[in-house]
């Protein structure tokens, strides 16, 4: 009778090893099934695993519409700015994706989608959130630059000066700024100049 009891122990261990397994796995979508979420203190089960293949924006979207913090929106947005800077752009556009539908004029998600499509080369487009971005504010000195690397890579230097200028004046010491346009004289024949700028920048 004992080792009945020992290996009903034994069994019911492991289907409850397994339940909890399933669960801890994707704790998003029990805790959604469940009604149970907690807006503020669960944010981590709303955010998607980055590694995972997630598409659908709107599901987790639907989250945040019901409680629109501001701690949400930040978390969204630093989670981009992360696989950006991880080089995982596609994935980064995503979350920003997520920031704008709850928020549409949310600068640092405007700025990051812009940037990302830039080095994904869609300029056309980049060039679209950017504007939306300085919309926003029209001094920020980094989506001034911004706008000004996605004209360039367009081959519009000429007009991309007067983005890096702008950009300058807000910030006469703006390294960034000052490299790049160096480089859109030396594009444009202007070597005079790009040694000028370059030597303010040193």
């Amino acid at each position: 009778m004992s080792n009945d009891k020992t290996k009903l122990l034994l069994i019911f261990s492991v289907i409850l090893a397994s339940l909890l397994s399933n669960i801890l796995s994707n704790p998003f979508i029990e805790l959604e099934n469940k009604g149970s979420i907690n807006h503020d203190t669960t944010l981590a089960y709303a955010l998607p695993d980055p590694s995972q293949n997630n598409t659908d924006i709107q599901s987790t979207v639907s989250i945040y519409k019901t409680n629109n913090s501001s701690s949400n929106v930040l978390a969204l947005v630093q989670e981009g700015s992360a696989l950006s800077n991880q080089g995982n752009y596609t994935r980064a556009i995503s979350y920003f994706d997520k920031v704008l539908v709850i928020d549409p004029n949310n600068k640092d998600a405007l700025y990051g989608k812009g940037d990302a499509l830039i080095i994904l080369g869609n300029y056309t487009q980049a060039l679209d959130y950017l504007n939306k971005a300085l919309a926003v504010d029209p001094n920020d000195k980094y989506i001034l630059n911004e706008k000004g690397n996605a004209l360039s890579f367009q081959g519009n230097d000429t007009q991309a000066l007067q983005y890096y200028d702008k950009a300058i004046s807000i910030d006469p010491g703006y390294k960034e700024a000052l490299f790049d346009k160096a480089d859109s004289l030396n594009r444009l024949g202007n070597y005079i100049l790009r040694l000028y700028n370059t030597t303010i920048r040193l």
